[in-house]
């Protein structure tokens, strides 16, 4: 029994996509460049809260401690960032398209992300 495909048995033509939806390569590039634009604002939020603790606190800044677990707090809430584009990306091949979804998961990520960055700078008064 022969189990070899010729060429005209071998569809290799792409998966029709209904009328509505974009190719996944389109749409992922899409959503991520517009979270890339976003984290623009996402990363100033989070480095205008350290200035403004270091201004009431300046004495923070001199402590090795401080940066070693800052820098390590701005890569870890950088890689988390990106949950808000995964999430959104499932959620759009799901077809859930909402045109809040994007702003709602932004300002619910950011607000836990400054919250638990002032829960960090409170203990280094």
């Amino acid at each position: 029994m022969s189990t070899e495909l010729h060429g005209s048995q071998l569809n290799t033509a792409p998966a029709e996509l209904p009328s509505d939806q974009e190719p996944v390569g389109v749409m992922l590039r899409r959503v991520f460049l517009a979270w890339e634009r976003l984290r623009v604002l996402f990363d100033g939020a989070l480095i205008l809260l350290v200035v403004g603790f270091a201004a009431f606190s300046p004495r923070m800044l001199t402590r090795m401690e401080f940066w070693i677990i800052a820098i390590q707090g701005a890569i870890m809430a950088n890689l988390f960032y990106l949950a808000g584009p995964i999430y959104e990306s499932y959620a759009t091949w799901l077809g859930w398209r909402t045109k809040g979804l994007r702003p709602v998961l932004f300002i619910f990520g950011t607000t836990i992300t400054a919250a638990l960055t002032t829960l960090f700078l409170a203990g280094f008064r």
